[in-house]
């Protein structure tokens, strides 16, 4: 919503079967094993998301057809 300027809309629908139910996504293994830190925050990642699809619209509706 930030990034974008705007309120969502959820339109909320039946679970798919091949749906993961839960996940335990956790990067500090690999901090400790291979030192590996993230470069971009959640914040700036999804920034740079909305900006690339905002700057890339036509190519992604070109997809759809």
């Amino acid at each position: 919503e930030d990034a974008l300027g705007k309120k969502a809309t959820m339109n909320f629908s039946p679970r798919h079967p091949a749906d993961v139910l839960a996940t335990w996504a956790n990067i500090e293994k690999s901090k400790e094993k291979l030192n590996w830190y993230p470069k971009t925050t959640i914040q700036e990642g999804i920034k740079k998301t909305v900006c690339w699809y905002l700057e890339n619209k036509e190519f992604i509706n070109g997809l759809k057809d």
